[in-house]
């Protein structure tokens, strides 16, 4: 039998994208059989594209909105906002070429961060000590503190983060924020989903503008995708 390729039924993919007009084309180049790895044996893959749908409908579908909603999807790389009525997209996706990982990269190089830790600040690690969260901790008087840890460290960059965050939003998060104020004063319901939904303090400081916060930010496209092909 060596030689002969297993072959493996047709396969459907739902794709979200920020232009489906733009990107149709591109995309569906992607059909056809490929020859694949699967568990270290060869096979070949028949891929068809089912429906390509603008970003953000499966985050509505996810959170089962209806009517005027308009979604902000705060990613690593960018950010996008996406208005629906009644599930059909409202105009275009509006993508801006900025996400959290702007954030990461401040803060990586931000000096007291590097005197903090004695040596250069890794991204990775802080982007698991942001996921981690703030706590609180008693200062010698009693009092409560923020702390974000650093890694397993002990070292707390609090206060590294909360300067950092506000150089995020000033300088590149402000008019999406008022854009979005603006949409709220319209009718429409805001909905905050991506990585960057879960920022500590920035997470609550849209939550008081009254806009929705997604409990589940991270994965809420891919669960409207799996209820939408299901």
């Amino acid at each position: 039998m060596r030689g002969i390729i297993p072959a493996i039924d047709s396969t459907e993919v739902t794709v979200t994208t920020n232009d489906v007009k733009r990107h149709s084309v591109t995309i569906r180049k992607n059909e056809g059989t490929h020859k694949v790895e699967l568990c270290g044996v060869p096979c070949a893959i028949h891929l068809s594209v089912k429906a390509i749908l603008p970003e953000g409908f499966a985050a509505l579908k996810s959170q089962n909105l209806d009517g005027a909603v308009t979604i902000c999807d705060i990613g690593g790389g960018n950010t996008s906002i996406s208005r629906f009525f009644n599930s059909e997209l409202v105009g275009e996706v509006a993508v801006k070429d900025f996400g959290a990982e702007y954030l990461i990269e401040r803060i990586s190089c931000n000096s007291d961060l590097k005197a903090l830790i004695k040596q250069a600040p890794l991204k990775d690690v802080i982007n698991r000590s942001i996921e981690v969260g703030v706590k609180f901790r008693k200062s010698e008087s009693g009092e409560k503190i923020p702390f974000l840890a650093y890694g397993e460290s002990d070292l707390n960059f609090y206060k590294v983060y909360e300067f950092e965050l506000q150089d995020f939003i000033n300088c590149r998060l402000r008019e999406v924020i008022k854009q979005l104020e603006q949409y709220k004063l319209s009718g429409d319901q805001i909905l905050i989903i991506g990585g960057g939904s879960k920022l500590p303090l920035l997470n609550a400081a849209l939550k008081k503008k009254g806009f929705l916060i997604s409990a589940n930010g991270a994965f809420d496209n891919l669960m409207g995708l799996i209820a939408e092909v299901g």
